[in-house]
């Protein structure tokens, strides 16, 4: 992973440390890890997705075809997949920022969507539990954990363990995330009360 981290940050268009940068990266990582021994998901493929679904992101906010531009890049590396999986993961970056629950899918794409969508908080949206996929995705305390984590942007210490990158002081530093914490127990509760609609 490290390896691969170099060349797709020479070429990524927007800052590292933007709200679609490494620590969302990481933070899908982090999710996808936890979610896959669970679903039965190709580990390999959801990893991969963590670090290149957003990858080709030319704005921060909208850009509707990063998803594909995202896999034709997928296309373009040698990677350390079969071809299946490689075609997988391509799938799961082009699909990410449209694709809804309509049935059952390929396993490994709703756990890197899922992955994905657990991760919204830090834009101030509360992830929905009928647009996950997967049934450990959709648990109140697990969608509750990671919208805390994502609501404060933590910076998962795999950045740093895995990476050799070290962000955590420039990322703290940031006025949206001070402003972030103060109303973090409103966000919270509205976390809960949006989940309890859901029962």
């Amino acid at each position: 992973m490290k390896n691969l981290l170099r060349p797709i940050l020479e070429r990524y268009a927007l800052s590292p440390t933007g709200t679609h940068g490494l620590s969302h990266w990481a933070r899908v990582l982090e999710i996808g890890r936890i979610l896959a021994p669970l679903t039965g998901a190709n580990l390999k493929v959801v990893e991969h997705f963590a670090i290149l679904h957003d990858s080709c992101r030319q704005s921060e906010f909208f850009d509707s075809r990063h998803g594909e531009r995202s896999a034709a890049y997928v296309m373009s590396l040698k990677l350390d997949l079969t071809k299946k999986e490689h075609l997988l993961l391509a799938t799961a970056c082009k699909l990410h920022n449209h694709v809804e629950r309509s049935g059952p899918l390929d396993i490994t794409l709703e756990t890197c969507w899922d992955s994905d969508r657990l991760d919204l908080a830090r834009v101030g949206s509360i992830p929905d539990p009928e647009r996950l996929f997967t049934t450990p995705a959709r648990e109140p305390k697990f969608i509750i954990e990671r919208s805390m984590e994502a609501f404060v942007e933590n910076l998962p210490s795999l950045v740093k363990k895995e990476w050799g990158m070290n962000f955590k002081q420039e990322l703290e530093e940031k006025e949206f995330i001070r402003y972030k914490k103060m109303y973090f127990d409103d966000f919270m509760k509205r976390v809960e009360k949006s989940l309890m609609k859901c029962k």
